[in-house]
């Protein structure tokens, strides 16, 4: 940040300031040395547990994240559950780890409405092409198909951090979020143009996407060039979930090894 006239005139620049004090964790997080997560299991899938006997973890919103099982994953995946703990979430917090190491050792669990999710990876660590086949696993095998179809599930990036609660009524955009049921989703919008109109538009007539892949410049623009987070209601998710890895093959196929970033953003 630039420095105030204050500051410009005292010498002291913005590194100066006092630097805001964090609230401790909980738990200190142990070394990655420590064994699995009890809530892991053995193949894979995490079982029902009892999380979701504890009110903050089975009422509000429920929030997932994709990721690929290596410590880059691991220090990112630590940031967003710090933060969904700090701002007093309610709901569970649920990682799906694209992972074919099966001796592979995860950061001690601390939250209590966390769990891990594992799922084969199918790219290499290209976690863009694993997340679309994590998140059907999820709702398909996981704690995802246990949710009642008007439960609100929210897709968000590892490289998130939460600064407020998505359920907290003086954000920006409550009303959406609060509006959220089947039927009618709510994503944050990038500047992503409409572009892939034409130029993926070969992958949607290799899979036969044909009038219902036939949107305006204007609409594109309006309603499609969205990404994390996804809050959708749970029914919407068990749609889309095929849908998603249905297309994401295409882009596979056309890209690979290089998966586009935003080629799960339109």
């Amino acid at each position: 940040p630039l420095p105030t006239k204050g500051e410009a005139e005292t010498g002291k620049g913005p590194d100066d300031r006092q630097p805001p004090i964090s609230p401790p964790l909980p738990v200190p997080l142990l070394p990655k040395e420590t064994p699995q997560a009890s809530n892991v299991t053995k193949d894979g899938k995490e079982p029902f547990y009892k999380r979701f006997s504890d009110p903050r973890c089975s009422s509000g919103m429920h929030v997932f994240f994709s990721t690929v099982c290596n410590p880059y994953g691991d220090w990112q995946s630590e940031g967003l559950i710090y933060s969904h703990f700090v701002t007093r979430m309610k709901g569970s917090l649920t990682r799906i780890s694209s992972c074919s190491d099966p001796k592979y050792q995860y950061p001690k669990m601390w939250h209590p409405c966390y769990s891990i999710h594992v799922v084969p990876d199918l790219a290499g660590k290209v976690s863009t092409y694993n997340k679309a086949f994590a998140v059907r696993d999820w709702f398909e095998n996981g704690d995802g198909s246990t949710f009642r179809d008007d439960d609100v599930v929210i897709l968000t990036d590892a490289d998130m951090i939460m600064m407020q609660s998505f359920d907290n009524p003086t954000i920006p955009d409550a009303d959406r979020i609060k509006s959220v049921r089947p039927g009618y989703p709510v994503s944050q919008q990038y500047m992503l143009g409409a572009y892939w109109r034409i130029k993926e538009r070969d992958i949607m007539d290799a899979e036969g996407c044909f009038k219902e892949c036939e949107l305006s410049e204007q609409d594109a623009r309006k309603h499609f060039q969205i990404g994390p987070p996804h809050i959708m209601a749970a029914a919407d998710w068990r749609k889309a979930a095929p849908q998603w890895t249905r297309f994401a093959v295409g882009f596979w196929n056309k890209y690979k090894p290089n998966f586009p970033w935003s080629g799960d953003m339109y």
